[in-house]
C-alpha cells in the first residue's frame, strides 16, 4: 500500500527550504560553538599545567639545600612556548636570583610592584596574590601576576612572581570564526543551488506554455507535455490543454 505525500504548493516549499536553512545555520553554529568551548577548556587546562609547573621547579630552587640548575626554569619556560609566560625568583632581600628572562636575573624587585602586591594580601601573609598586570604598571593588558611568597617553618625564603596570560584565547576563537563563516558560505551556496533549482522546475513549463500560447496562430492548437506533477505547474499544464481540448472543439463545430 503506498503512502500518497501531500502536494507541496510553491510557497510551501520556499518556506521548507526557508526552514531547512535556518536549522542548518543553528545547527552549524551549535556544533562549531561546542568545539571552540572545548578547545578553550583544553587550553585553560594546558595553561593552569604549565603554571603549576613552573611554581614547582621555582619552589624546589628556592627550597633547595644544594646546588640547583639555573637553566633549568629558563629551558621549561621556552620549551613550553607559551606567549606572555614569565617567571622570576626572589630571594627574602628583594634580588631577583633567577628568572626565564635572563636580563631580570640580579637585579632588585620593583619596590613600587612589591607595595602594590603587599597591599592586595588578604589576612595571612604568607597567602600567594593574584593581580592584574594593568594595575601594576606591567605590560599586557590581560595578563595577571601572581606573588608567592615561599616559606618554611615561617621562615621567609623568598617570593616566585609569574606573570601569565590566561585570557589569550585568540588562537581558538580566530578558528571559531573562521569555521563560522566557511559553514555559513557553504550553507549560504548550497541554499543558492536549491533556489536555483527549484527555479528551474517552475519557470522550464512556464516558459512552454508561454511559447505554445504565443505561437498558437502559426502552429496551432498544439497541447504542451503535461507532468504529473501536483503542484501549481501541472495544474498549469493541464488547464492549458483542457482549454486547448475545448478550443479544438469549438473550431470543429
Amino acid at each position: 500500500m503506498s503512502i500518497a505525500l501531500p502536494a507541496l504548493n510553491l510557497k510551501a516549499k520556499l518556506i521548507l527550504l526557508m526552514v531547512v536553512l535556518l536549522a542548518l545555520t543553528l545547527g552549524a553554529e551549535v556544533i562549531v560553538s561546542l568545539r571552540a568551548e572545548e578547545a578553550i577548556i583544553l587550553t585553560t587546562q594546558r595553561k593552569v599545567k604549565d603554571l603549576a609547573s613552573v611554581i614547582q621547579i621555582s619552589v624546589q630552587e628556592l627550597t633547595s639545600v644544594e646546588a640547583t640548575d639555573r637553566d633549568r626554569l629558563q629551558n621549561y619556560v621556552t620549551r613550553l612556548q607559551t606567549q606572555g609566560l614569565e617567571v622570576s625568583i626572589a630571594s627574602d632581600k628583594d634580588l631577583i636570583i633567577n628568572s626565564s628572562n635572563p636580563k631580570l636575573i640580579g637585579a632588585a624587585v620593583n619596590p613600587e610592584v612589591v607595595r602594590t602586591l603587599m597591599s592586595f594580601r588578604g589576612r595571612s601573609h604568607n597567602e600567594p596574590i593574584a593581580v592584574p598586570a594593568a594595575k601594576l604598571g606591567l605590560p599586557g593588558a590581560q595578563s595577571t601576576v601572581y606573588f608567592i611568597p615561599v616559606e618554611v617553618e615561617d621562615h621567609l625564603l623568598g617570593y616566585v612572581q609569574v606573570l601569565a596570560n590566561f585570557g589569550d584565547f585568540e588562537q581558538p576563537l580566530k578558528d571559531y570564526q573562521f569555521r563560522l563563516v566557511m559553514l555559513g558560505l557553504g550553507i549560504f551556496a548550497l541554499g543558492l543551488v536549491f533556489a536555483y533549482v527549484l527555479a528551474q522546475r517552475y519557470v522550464k513549463p512556464i516558459h512552454t506554455v508561454a511559447y505554445a500560447a504565443q505561437n498558437i496562430p502559426a502552429h496551432g492548437l498544439e497541447p504542451v507535455p503535461e507532468s504529473r506533477r501536483r503542484d501549481e505547474i501541472g495544474l498549469l499544464t493541464r488547464s492549458f490543454n483542457e482549454m486547448v481540448a475545448q478550443l479544438r472543439r469549438a473550431r470543429e463545430r
